[in-house]
């Protein structure tokens, strides 16, 4: 599974990077330097790009370093495949989440504050295991649904009432690219 992760065409990637880096607007070049700037700098970061287009927007710049595999929750077994991808993984990317339960968003935290802290034991105490977390989407869209749920319920159930929120620092995208 890592070796399929990482086997991706390296030398047109460059080019290919260059020409999207150009056709991004500025509110997508500052989002994407901001992201990559945690990623370069080993800091931490959760981070939340709400608006059009969410991550499709600006997705495409990163497409080598992400897996569109699920995770397959809570099955994330120590030593396996997918442990490894996630350990070695600077950014992982989360697309469409207004529509999660706030407990699959839990769930991840947990899962890789137990895989990273192996490496080093403070990461049992960052969110999300200090790695770069960047969800996106809007959140005017599709929200979890909660059978037989009030409004209320709704509400209580999306990311914005997870104790993880506080972490998230929201990069907004205005411009609508799909006009």
């Amino acid at each position: 599974m890592v070796m399929d992760e990482l086997s991706y065409d390296k030398e047109s990637l460059p080019a290919e990077h260059a020409s999207q880096l150009s056709s991004m607007t500025d509110e997508q070049t500052t989002v994407y330097n901001e992201i990559m700037e945690a990623i370069a700098s080993n800091q931490r970061g959760v981070f939340f790009v709400y608006g059009y287009g969410g991550l499709n927007s600006a997705r495409e710049t990163w497409h080598s370093n992400q897996s569109h595999r699920e995770l397959h929750l809570p099955r994330i077994k120590p030593g396996s495949d997918l442990a490894e991808l996630l350990i070695r993984a600077k950014l992982i990317m989360w697309d469409e989440s207004p529509m999660i339960h706030k407990h699959g968003f839990e769930a991840v935290d947990r899962s890789l504050k137990d895989l990273m802290c192996v490496a080093d034991a403070r990461n049992a105490t960052l969110s999300f295991g200090g790695k770069v977390v960047v969800f996106g989407d809007d959140f005017r869209q599709t929200l979890p649904v909660v059978s037989k749920g009030s409004r209320a319920d709704v509400v209580h159930a999306s990311l914005c009432s997870s104790y993880l929120w506080s972490s998230c620092k929201v990069l907004t995208l205005t411009k609508n690219m799909r006009l």
